[in-house]
């Protein structure tokens, strides 16, 4: 018979202390859910992911950025396109983590996207998007003589300009090894698909009468390109 009088007490205690402590709307419990937390942004002058897109932003855009305020956001991209798939190029359907840089200027903002590392990094400025990929080696050196090793790879860069062409028709040749960040080998041709992975091969630079020509390999000579015109200039690897 004690325990229904025990209980009554135990209600009105509640009761009463709710009344005089009561919860207001500023002080309501909240309950964890599982939404993510937010990725919070990080200010640093001298991160290397900011740098590497800082590069980038100042090399393609023409402009100085040493006066910019930058941040980042940690990220997922959902595919290997950070975020800014380019026509014609196919990227791998994998989780990418990496960073939305952010560069604000008194009167523009500019939205860079990179890898975790900083090495692939895409600006994505309002409509305008260009794709821009540093390079695994800063600078490829040059070297002025074609070893026993290349000479097939060698001679299906002179194929991709002439069937015909020799290389006692070539004039001031130098090659690099390096590699291109996509399988297009560095010159993406209008409507081509080119699988977005790292891709091992070589540049060879050499003149054919007045004409000079940069073809690109892969590292086994099955694929080359011309990647320049006559009166253009020679592109960078």
């Amino acid at each position: 018979m004690k325990k229904p009088v025990l209980t009554l007490v135990g209600l009105f205690l509640v009761y009463a202390l709710a009344a005089c402590f009561p919860v207001t709307g500023d002080e309501a419990i909240v309950v964890p859910t599982n939404t993510p937390e937010e990725k919070t942004e990080i200010h640093t002058a001298d991160d290397p992911v900011i740098a590497a897109a800082r590069i980038e932003l100042e090399n393609k855009l023409g402009v100085s950025s040493s006066d910019f305020e930058a941040t980042r956001t940690a990220t997922e991209w959902p595919d290997s396109s950070l975020g800014c798939p380019q026509p014609g190029v196919v990227y791998l359907t994998v989780i990418t983590p990496g960073y939305i840089v952010t560069f604000k200027s008194p009167d523009d903002i500019y939205k860079v996207h990179t890898d975790q590392k900083g090495m692939r990094v895409v600006l994505c400025s309002g409509p305008r998007k260009l794709d821009i990929v540093r390079p695994s080696e800063p600078e490829p050196s040059f070297q002025p003589t074609i070893p026993d090793s290349l000479v097939t790879v060698y001679e299906a860069a002179l194929k991709a300009v002439d069937p015909s062409l020799t290389s006692d028709q070539v004039q001031d040749l130098s090659w690099a090894h390096t590699t291109f960040s996509s399988s297009a080998l560095g010159c993406p041709q209008p409507g081509g698909m080119y699988l977005d992975v790292m891709t091992p091969g070589y540049i060879f630079r050499f003149r054919v009468g007045e004409t000079e020509y940069q073809v690109n390999t892969d590292e086994a000579g099955k694929s080359a390109v011309i990647c320049r015109s006559p009166g253009e200039q020679l592109p960078s690897s």
